[in-house]
């Protein structure tokens, strides 16, 4: 499944992006492909805020590939 939160935020936020080898939540993803691993993770502060570029305002982002899965926040089966 592929999901974008800038394309369709309304589906995009009743799933969490879940790494299945920690089984922990990935924080701050604008998109995931849990058929490919791939992802875009926003870049962070110490602070845990959004790093923005200075020139065009746009947030930073990083492309990740990792053993992923998109899950229902209300799924209590998996």
């Amino acid at each position: 499944m592929y999901l974008n939160t800038k394309e369709n935020p309304w589906k995009a936020a009743i799933f969490w992006v879940i790494n299945l080898n920690t089984n922990k939540i990935i924080p701050h993803v604008q998109w995931a492909n849990d058929e490919t691993g791939e992802y875009a993770q926003y870049v962070v502060d110490e602070f845990n805020e959004i790093i923005y570029d200075e020139e065009t305002g746009e947030p930073l982002l990083e492309i990740k590939k990792g053993n992923i899965k998109l899950k229902e926040k209300n799924d209590n089966n998996n």
